[in-house]
């Protein structure tokens, strides 16, 4: 009976040590945080269970982002954790296929398009205001998700899918009031209009997820 009791002990430890590791590596997308385990991350992000989404890329919209995505979880209570290792760096995370999403402040180029070998979509979330002027132009000037359009691949399920075509539907909708005096401007209703129709081309075995 003792020693049953310490089995049940050490195995309850154990499950309460792997339940706070999730839960901190949920939490833990501090700035400058890359993805080293990518086989680790790549099984995660493709457990159809876990209400953790995966994403990457541009550091100048983290502190945007850390308001954003505290506010997604208190309404919905899944999670994104995000890391901030710039642009480059969270297109390498998408086409390794390590995060569900990457950002960036710039669209992609031929270069980076034709890595990636998947069609993908560009999902303007925000206007960048702190360049008033600019001579780029205004596409030039959103920030944007990148996803890859058609969602059924590699071990992924509809459910993690559709967690990540809702997320950022809320983030071109409801998520607009997060970005005032972060060095970004909401959308205009053309460009939600825009958003939109991009994110309902977005496919699962060929059928819209939205």
């Amino acid at each position: 009976m003792l020693g049953h009791r310490k089995l049940l002990m050490k195995n309850t430890t154990i499950n309460f040590l792997l339940l706070a590791g999730l839960c901190l590596a949920a939490c833990n997308g501090g700035k400058g945080q890359a993805v080293t385990d990518t086989s680790q991350m790549k099984s995660f992000g493709n457990n159809s269970n876990s209400n953790i989404l995966l994403g990457a890329g541009s550091t100048s919209v983290y502190p945007l982002f850390s308001k954003l995505f505290a506010g997604y979880v208190s309404e919905t209570h899944v999670m994104v954790n995000y890391q901030s290792i710039g642009s480059a760096s969270g297109v390498m995370q998408l086409t390794s296929k390590t995060v569900d999403f990457c950002d960036s402040d710039v669209p992609l180029n031929a270069k980076q398009v034709k890595k990636l070998a998947s069609p993908v979509l560009q999902i303007a979330l925000f206007v960048r205001s702190s360049q008033p002027g600019s001579s780029d132009s205004i596409q030039n000037n959103f920030n944007r998700a990148i996803i890859y359009k058609e969602q059924n691949y590699d071990g992924r399920s509809l459910m993690r899918a559709q967690k990540l075509l809702k997320m950022l539907w809320w983030d071109v909708h409801q998520g607009q009031k997060y970005c005032n005096g972060l060095g970004y401007a909401p959308l205009s209703p053309a460009a939600v209009t825009a958003a939109e129709t991009i994110l309902k081309s977005a496919t699962f075995n060929g059928k819209p997820i939205l």
